[in-house]
């Protein structure tokens, strides 16, 4: 259960471009269909919570103008989405990051 959890709550993370990031005060909520929690941060980067359907996602992010999706939860659906995003004329990338073994370290100078 808790690893459906946290597959289902794991972030995607579509790039349109390799352009610096913009200050995220400019970032707006917006539906997607087949994507819970999308978000348009500015016009290179936009973030988006669970695929509640591929079918629907992939063409839509495409349509948008998406080029990339990055996979912060991998897990057993990644072949699934990778396939339909390829499909879509978009890159497929997983950088999945579990936060029970996450090291905060890091993080921790901030």
């Amino acid at each position: 259960m808790k690893r459906n959890l946290l597959r289902w709550s794991g972030l995607l993370v579509m790039l349109a471009g390799l352009p610096a990031l913009s200050s995220a005060q400019n970032s707006k909520r917006l539906t997607v269909p087949g994507i819970n929690n999308f978000w348009f941060v500015d016009k290179t980067v936009s973030t988006g919570g669970s695929i509640t359907s591929r079918d629907l996602a992939m063409p839509a992010l495409k349509k948008r103008g998406i080029r990339t999706v990055i996979d912060l939860a991998g897990g057993a659906e990644s072949g699934a989405e990778r396939a339909a995003t390829e499909a879509a004329g978009m890159k497929y990338l997983v950088f999945a990051i579990n936060p029970m073994t996450l090291d905060p370290h890091p993080s921790s100078r901030f």
